[in-house]
């Protein structure tokens, strides 16, 4: 069967159709891991927008270029985005339609890997599929325990986390001495959360290395053997820093946790992905994706002259004006994402009425398939005035 490749991705042409790449929506359905989904694509408008992209950015880099030949400093350009105060649904979606879609052999499996082009493959093939190198290594994660790695900050959190952007260069600071110390990379899905003191908090399922490891402790200087929660402990007091002997203490006692019972519940795509959204479901645990205060600036613009004046004010400066825009500047960076792994997905193209019959047919299915719950039902006899109560099965 031939293949046609539209807008840098390869779809399969339904069954004795082989008409030409056009505009409006394309029917799919795509096959991964953990979903199975009926989709609309249509790949004509997002080459147009990719186009309108391309010629955003070359326009912008004259500009820049015009800059600098009158020996003036490029001004920065202002940001489209207003300031990420909590986690969107649309992000929460997002995450989970990714890690369902993620393969886990790199984390949970044994695979081959090409030394030429870095391709996994099967590990009893010889050759690699794509560049039919001979010449790969092999790792095996099958025998190692999947756990919940969490790190936390201490109760004086702001003086070493003032922004989101310090929370993540010590996340990639963590990984970076992992590969050092263990000689591999860390991988898995990682997610952000807040505590109610306003603390960030990260959340990695990983498969922990087992054994032990060379580390340096940072107190006395002498080197140690350690095994992993050890090291994890040591390494992450170590790169948040706390100025403070005292809280620099508690937080290398309790700064991180290593849960293998949680960690084994979640081997499944469709698990992972669930797991890592379920308190966006859970009222009580919606504070956990709330980002602080400390981490959001806010002023007011006046809506007579313009001008911006801090928040604390009641009336403008200049004009006396009482009514302004709040305006809030701030972010917590990314809520969610994966490390060494990549998602995987079978997309085949098929006629409308073959997906709108197999959307129907899958709709069903999922609502067969749905939990149930055991509810009382309350009867009352018209003629006696009785009441009667049933029990009765219904859907979640």
């Amino acid at each position: 069967m031939r293949l046609r490749t539209c807008c840098r991705r390869t779809v399969q042409p339904a069954s004795g159709r082989h008409a030409e790449i056009g505009e409006g929506p394309r029917w799919e359905i795509v096959v991964s891991p953990g979903v199975l989904r009926v989709r609309t694509r249509d790949y004509a408008k997002a080459e147009r927008t990719h186009e309108r992209q391309q010629r955003r950015r070359r326009i912008d880099a004259d500009m820049a270029v015009a800059w600098l030949r009158e020996g003036e400093d490029v001004p920065e350009l202002l940001t489209t985005r207003g300031a990420i105060t909590v986690w969107s649904p649309r992000s929460r979606a997002r995450m989970i339609g990714r890690l369902s879609d993620l393969d886990y052999t790199r984390l949970y499996g044994r695979y081959r890997t090409c030394t030429a082009c870095g391709r996994d493959f099967d590990p009893a093939g010889e050759r690699c599929p794509a560049c039919k190198s001979t010449d790969s290594t092999v790792t095996d994660r099958g025998g190692r325990l999947p756990a919940m790695l969490t790190l936390t900050y201490p109760g004086d959190w702001l003086t070493v986390a003032p922004t989101a952007e310090a929370v993540t260069e010590h996340f990639a600071a963590l990984c970076k001495r992992y590969a050092r110390a263990w000689g591999e990379e860390l991988i898995g899905p990682w997610k952000k959360e807040f505590q109610r003191r306003g603390a960030p908090h990260l959340h990695i399922s990983t498969t922990p290395p087992m054994g032990f490891t060379t580390i340096t402790d940072p107190e006395t200087g002498a080197r140690r053997e350690a095994d992993f929660k050890t090291w994890l402990s040591i390494t992450w007091a170590d790169i948040v820093n706390h100025p403070d002997p005292e809280q620099r203490r508690k937080h290398r006692a309790v700064g991180t946790g290593v849960d293998y019972a949680e960690g084994i519940k979640l081997t499944d795509p469709r698990r992972m992905a669930v797991y890592f959204a379920k308190y966006g479901a859970a009222g009580g645990k919606e504070y956990q994706h709330r980002v602080p205060r400390e981490w959001i600036d806010a002023y007011l613009v006046c809506d007579d002259c313009g001008r911006d004046y801090p928040e604390d004010r009641d009336e403008c400066p200049d004009c006396g004006c009482f009514e302004a825009e709040v305006v809030e500047v701030g972010s917590a960076g990314r809520f969610w994402g994966y490390r060494g792994l990549r998602p995987v997905l079978a997309v085949r193209e098929v006629t409308p009425h073959a997906g709108i019959r197999a959307g129907r047919v899958l709709r069903r299915w999922y609502r067969a398939k749905g939990h149930t719950r055991r509810v009382r039902r309350k009867h009352v006899d018209q003629a006696t005035g009785r009441v009667t109560y049933r029990t009765t099965t219904v859907r979640r």
